[in-house]
């Protein structure tokens, strides 16, 4: 794009449109740049920061440094702002503007700074030798099957949650080495940013969790370096007292950092904890693993107070008499809070308290007349059943030829639980905990009878026979209480595992996984009290609580997954983990893998684990494919560069073990169509050819017999999602007709066709490109017709097809696009049928063709484009919501055109957009290009119309302010370079300006987004003295701060 050439006006109309333009550039000047910046909200960049050589590893670690910070600062800078603005709220007339507003940071942008301040580096204890320079001792994250190293570990902590690391131990055996503690503070300011969070919302429990683990971690971190170190001390063998004297102090001053971070773990978990007392609620409980944790870092410090070093002579006995006292008083405390804590525990998770999470009295869904019912045990098992039955008519429960109570039992009860975990419904996790609890109270209740009963059998000889009397009397009332059964169902091992499976299948409920995490912690209080002594978890329980953690979906599943693997696998329980519990937990991580970044790594981590384990005890479950498969997923769902390559190690390693005879590891055919899927998704370089190649092994294998490699339509389709994504049509088509002559595998479906037409529209010869994809849309309508295929040209088809159309840059786009979608409106949305239904997508790629075409009937086209979308859905037709990409593409038409008022226009489509976001179509929410676009109509609007260059200079500014002060967007180097543009062809050259471009190239450094449009336009826009200045703010022109571009998200930067 271009600016359209300047007029110059007459001498007095200048000087009255100088001033006008002056008094806006002031205003803007004064009140928002020095103000409403100062106060803004920036979220923390998506995408982490890009990955780089081994060598300029301590700069990536600066450059993520840098932006952590940044977030933080303005996150607490705008918690302050909006807790100020909200004091004197009742005091204003809530008359100002909307770029005066300060929104209220959200829950999503503290846990995210959190999480991003946990990432950063851990505190460490390094070694400094007075004649050599620093050695770092740095844990070693590249754990993998060709290198590892078993873990050096402190035998008390061996327990320890989240604790598998192996440090790389650098001894000169120097006797004058004097260590230090470095601290990153990563959990003092993840606490900082949960203070601020408290004073606006109620954390859930997932967020108390990670800052605790945090200080633990730490508090691990310092104890076991120091612990390393002593003993590099204690086997020297000349030591004098100034060593002793040393090693004694900064052994002191280690031990009591340690001891700051296990009272700040210890004060979040209380704060938990009395949150969720007072709200009752499940997302507010602090999970099993927190308490683990902070009590294991507690005894921790008990083992190393009592490894504290020994003096030698009167005078150092004297001169540390202190600090042994401090160790005693630690000592003392630790026990305590040990003791304290799994206590609190145990009544916390139990759900016989008033107040533990149950709104609904003692149970959740049983009405107390029937549970006290003389008849109950009938009464609540008919209760339970007659819900299925409500719900699934075709429901028989195996019981319906009861009689009476005395043939009730366990296993009834069992088989209940269990159909409420088959038939999953709304109320299955609920009312198998009912039933559960239930159960218990009969048992509690036999339990009391029994005592009493033995209780007066030893009265006196002198009462016995009125005792005996009385005793009758009383038991045939308590036994009629409970129905006069003599069979109590009392729960086992299976009716945990069925209420755990009822809670994992619950729908639409977001704490089932903290639920059936409760249940295991509830039976450790049975089991304590002696009601339900000898029952005990078993293996199936914690696969069950894993999978509830997978299934779960909320933001840090995979990660209490892998705590509870991680239980298992410290020998915290009973119970060793098996195939399932790894597969589980993996598979965790491959659910996840599309939004958490890193976890293909994670999940090979624990894949390597449960390798060595295997290889260092027999006993010990073995990998199988299962395993292997779920990593291969994470990498494919991750889409992380690097991880097609890992994909392919990972398959060579598997058949190098199959090799050796791990008969349970073979890849098979749904393992190769995930190494194929991502080499596609990571962007592996050669990757359709390396598909290709997968692809002819699998056919080749089934040739000669091999079954289990037969390729099916998903391996096909991934290979043309391959072709489709370098462009390779000619391959893609041939494919595609060579799948009819395959008679393993069913015919093309719409996937196979969409991606071939989808290769074709990245094909150069555009001429050749769109007539291939009619050729295909016509042939397969041929073969719809004719019977040959069951697939028919649908929504997505016609979808690819107006989208190869649209990158044509044919004459013809306008007319054929439009007739696709007239033609889909009368198939679909009048004639009913559904298969051609047009949705949201349709109409982006309508309107992407549209601003493709640069035909002057675009502008209008395309807003009578978006007045159809919103009139559709007013009337019911979901599938055509509006949507952020249409409205934002309008705007870039509107943008593109030479309408006189375009500015104002695009802003008036950028209102449309935040009001129907608000009126509750999620799908509109404005994103950085919706915003970048009305800026970019604005400053490329004609130059010759004075008062439409005030006005569109309005735009500019105002529509800048709100982006800036939006809560979920923040300005990109688009948005500055294009606000700057605007301010070059708008704002005549003076002071104002000037102070105006520093201003915003100020801001911009700071947000580090300085990319190669801003220093282009800057150049342009300044004078070459001003520019000189700004750029010598951060050194010279050729050697800037990387903080000033470390959120650009283009290739380099061009400094010319």
């Amino acid at each position: 794009m271009s600016a359209t050439s300047f007029t110059t006006p007459s001498h007095s109309s200048r000087q009255s449109f100088d001033k006008r333009i002056r008094s806006l550039a002031l205003e803007r000047a004064s009140s928002s740049m020095d103000t409403r910046f100062d106060s803004s909200l920036l979220l923390l960049r998506s995408a982490s920061v890009p990955s780089t050589d081994d060598n300029d590893d301590d700069d990536t670690t600066q450059l993520l440094i840098i932006e952590v910070e940044s977030a933080e600062r303005e996150l607490l800078q705008s918690v302050e702002a909006y807790n100020k603005r909200r004091s004197t709220n009742n005091s204003n007339d809530n008359n100002e503007p909307l770029s005066s507003v300060i929104d209220k940071p959200s829950e999503e942008m503290f846990y995210s700074v959190i999480q991003r301040l946990l990432a950063l580096p851990p505190s460490s204890i390094v070694h400094r030798e007075r004649t050599n320079s620093v050695m770092l001792m740095n844990d070693n994250h590249d754990a993998s099957f060709r290198d590892y190293d078993k873990q050096d570990t402190m035998d008390q902590l061996r327990s320890v949650v989240n604790q598998s690391k192996s440090r790389l131990h650098n001894n000169n055996n120097n006797n004058n080495n004097i260590h230090s503690t470095i601290e990153s503070k990563r959990s003092q300011r993840a606490t900082r940013i949960l203070d601020a969070m408290e004073t606006l919302y109620q954390p859930l429990g997932y967020i108390y969790d990670d800052v605790i683990a945090s200080h633990c971690t730490d508090a691990l971190d310092i104890l076991h370096d120091t612990r390393h170190h002593h003993r590099l001390q204690s086997g020297t063998n000349d030591k004098v007292v100034e060593t002793s004297t040393t090693t004694t102090n900064d052994y002191s001053t280690t031990i009591n950092a340690a001891y700051k971070y296990a009272k700040n773990g210890l004060s979040l978990l209380n704060r938990c904890e009395e949150l969720y007392r007072e709200t009752g609620e499940t997302s507010q409980l602090p999970s099993i693993s927190s308490y683990v944790s902070v009590m294991d870092i507690w005894t921790a410090l008990l083992a190393a107070n009592n490894d504290a070093p020994e003096e030698e002579g009167e005078e150092i006995m004297i001169q540390n008499n202190h600090e042994m006292v401090l160790y005693k008083r630690m000592k003392e405390e630790a026990l305590d809070v040990v003791k304290s804590l799994h206590s609190r525990r145990l009544e916390v998770y139990s759900y016989n308290n008033n107040g533990g999470g149950k709104n609904n009295g003692k149970y959740n869904i049983l009405p107390p007349d029937i549970t006290t019912n003389s008849n109950s045990v009938k009464k609540v098992l008919e209760y339970a059943t007659n819900m299925l039955r409500r719900v699934v008519p075709h429901y028989k429960p195996a019981h319906v030829t009861i009689t009476g109570d005395s043939s009730v039992g366990t296993w009834h009860f069992n088989r209940v639980i269990f159909d409420l975990a088959y038939y999953s419904q709304p109320f299955s996790g609920p009312l198998a905990q009912d039933l559960l609890e239930f159960m218990v109270d009969r048992v509690k209740m036999q339990q009391s009878l029994r005592w009493r009963s033995h209780k007066r059998r030893n009265s006196s000889n002198n009462k016995k026979n009125k005792q005996s009397s009385n005793d009758n009397d009383d038991s045939s009332k308590s036994s009629s209480s409970i129905g006069n059964n003599p069979i109590v169902p009392k729960p086992n091992c299976d009716t945990i595992n069925g209420v755990l499976s009822a809670w994992k299948v619950t729908p639409n409920i977001h704490d089932a996984a903290q639920h059936a995490e409760a249940v295991l912690a509830q039976l450790a209080i049975w089991q304590s009290d002696g009601t339900l002594w000898g029952i005990a978890p078993d293996v199936i329980s914690y696969n069950t609580c894993i999978a509830c953690w997978k299934e779960s979906g909320i933001p840090g599943c995979a990660a209490r997954a892998t705590e509870i693997l991680t239980l298992l696998e410290a020998n915290s329980t009973a119970i060793q983990p098996d195939e399932v519990t790894y597969a589980s937990c993996i598979g965790a991580w491959a659910e996840t893998a599309a939004s958490d970044r890193g976890a293909g790594r994670k999940a090979e981590e624990i894949l390597t684990r449960m390798y060595h384990r295997s290889k260092d005890n027999s006993s010990c479950p073995r990998p199988n494919t299962r395993c292997f498969n779920a990593v291969l997923l994470a990498y494919a769902n991750g889409r992380e560069s690097g991880g097609g390559k890992r994909a392919l190690d990972l398959l060579r390693f598997m058949e190098r073990l199959h090799s050796e005879g791990y008969a349970d590891v073979q890849p098979d055919n749904y393992t190769l169509n995930i190494v194929m899927k991502a080499l596609t998704n990571c962007g592996e370089e050669g990757a359709a050819t390396k598909a290709k190649e997968i692809l002819k092994r699998m056919e080749t294998s089934y040739n000669t017999g091999d079954g289990s490699l037969k390729p099916n339509l998903l391996s096909y389709n991934t290979v043309l999602d391959s072709l489709a994504k370098k462009g390779d049509a000619i391959s893609a088509e041939a494919l595609l007709h060579q799948m009819y002559e395959r008679t393993e595998a069913r015919p093309p479906d719409a996937h196979s066709y969409t991606a071939v037409i989808s290769a074709w529209a990245k094909h150069e010869d555009k001429v050749m490109a769109v007539k291939r994809a009619e050729d295909l849309v016509n042939d397969l309508e041929s073969k719809w017709a004719a019977g040959i295929t069951d697939t028919r040209p649908n929504t997505p088809i016609y979808n690819s097809l107006i989208n190869c159309w649209a990158k044509s840059e044919n004459k013809k786009t306008l007319y054929r696009v439009t007739q696709i979608l007239d033609l889909m409106e009368e198939l679909g949305l009048q004639g009913g049928d559904s298969d051609v239904l047009p949705n949201s997508r349709t109409y982006c790629a309508v309107l992407d063709a549209l601003a493709r075409s640069k035909n002057w009937k675009a502008y209008n086209e395309s807003l009578r484009i978006i007045d159809r979308m919103e009139e559709l859905y007013e009337e019911g037709y979901e599938s055509v919501r509006p949507c952020a990409r249409a409205y934002s593409i309008v705007i870039s038409t509107i943008a593109r055109s030479r309408k006189k008022g375009k500015a104002i226009k695009a802003q008036e489509i950028l209102h449309r957009m935040e009001n129907e976001y608000r009126k509750g179509n999620a799908a509109a929410r404005p994103t950085v290009y919706s915003y970048n676009a009305v800026i970019n109509a604005a400053a490329y609007t004609s130059r010759g119309d004075e008062k439409e260059q005030e006005e569109a200079f309005k735009v500019a500014c105002l529509t800048f302010d709100q982006l800036r002060m939006s809560d979920y967007l923040k300005p990109s180097h688009v948005s500055y370079g294009t606000f700057l543009k605007a301010i070059q062809n708008h704002m005549p050259v003076s002071e104002v300006r000037d102070d105006l471009v520093k201003s915003v190239f100020r801001r911009c450094c700071r947000d580090g987004q300085v990319g190669t449009l801003v220093l282009k336009n800057m150049k342009q826009l300044a004078s070459p003295e001003l520019y000189q200045t700004i750029l010598e703010e951060g050194g010279s022109n050729y050697d800037l701060p990387k903080s000033w571009s470390i959120n650009v998200k283009e290739t380099g930067i061009v400094f010319s």
